[in-house]
């Protein structure tokens, strides 16, 4: 009895109760480990996946299709990154995947499969990607992994307005 409600605290606390993936507190948490482990972080792979047009589609369709657009973007997240990162929900329309390896093809996956999903939708569910994989040459920290990967996903957020 005892686990099983610390096991719902904790899913109370670390879990996004629409998508089902870690959020805000988790992404946190993962991130204070990893700036004081002070470890070569060789292959650590981050991708910024953001759903750039939510607001119009709540605008337009109301929160409830908001909801199924996040959840859609979350559920092909987690059927081509999951099992390879942890994905946080670190905003409402933001999500961050983070590997300890370098899993550039699953995200690469992740897009083929978003783009094919979306031939068939009648709303079409559209995501700017920024990701990268850790390079000491590049990358000073896992905060610069992060900035460069937000940096990219803000271009392609601009190359397909």
């Amino acid at each position: 009895m005892k686990s099983k409600i610390a096991e719902k605290i904790f899913n109370i606390v670390y879990t996004d109760s629409l998508t089902e993936t870690l959020n805000r507190v988790s992404y946190d948490e993962r991130l204070k480990k990893l700036r004081s482990k002070r470890t070569v972080y060789d292959n650590m792979t981050v991708a910024v996946v953001n759903l750039y047009e939510l607001k119009q589609i709540i605008s337009a369709y109301g929160l409830h299709t908001g909801d199924e657009a996040v959840r859609f973007v979350a559920d092909t997240l987690k059927k081509t990154i999951g099992e390879q990162a942890d994905i946080f929900r670190v905003s409402d329309n933001e999500f961050v995947c983070i590997a300890d390896k370098n899993i550039l093809s699953f995200i690469s996956q992740f897009m083929d499969f978003m783009s094919f999903e979306n031939k068939d939708r009648c709303l079409k569910v559209r995501v700017a990607v920024g990701y990268g994989v850790y390079n000491n040459k590049k990358h000073k920290s896992i905060d610069d992994l992060i900035k460069y990967c937000e940096m990219k996903m803000c271009r392609d957020i601009k190359s397909t307005k």
